[in-house]
């Protein structure tokens, strides 16, 4: 079904649009990633909405855009930590790219918006 994993990630291996010139910084919310959710509150429902698209491109490993959209919702609310967790989580090293050098150069900036996640949610 649309709604299950199953569906929402082969709807992005097969090409949901993931292909098309979007930039990094440059992520609209979108309709056709699932419904997949991460229990949190947020300030409005456009920060809960990045949010949980960064948290569903994530689990589809496109770090990318997931990081894109939790930036997304971190200027919606400045002091969401968990907006920053998410971001800090997109920029870590992944199974699949731990030892790759552009991973590698990201852990700083990953490091950074860790503690700033502490930070807000101590």
């Amino acid at each position: 079904g649309g709604g299950s994993v199953a569906g929402w990630t082969a709807a992005l291996l097969l090409g949901a649009g993931l292909g098309e010139a979007e930039g990094e910084d440059d992520v609209a919310l979108r309709s056709d990633l699932g419904n997949l959710t991460f229990p949190m509150a947020a300030r409005s429902a456009a920060v809960l909405d990045y949010f949980n698209q960064g948290y569903r491109f994530l689990s589809a490993a496109d770090r990318p855009r997931a990081a894109s959209s939790f930036r997304r919702s971190q200027e919606g609310d400045p002091s969401c930590g968990l907006c920053f967790w998410g971001e800090a989580l997109a920029l870590g090293p992944g199974l699949d790219s731990f030892d790759s050098p552009s991973a590698l150069s990201a852990v700083p900036a990953a490091l950074a918006l860790a503690r700033r996640a502490a930070a807000l949610l101590a």
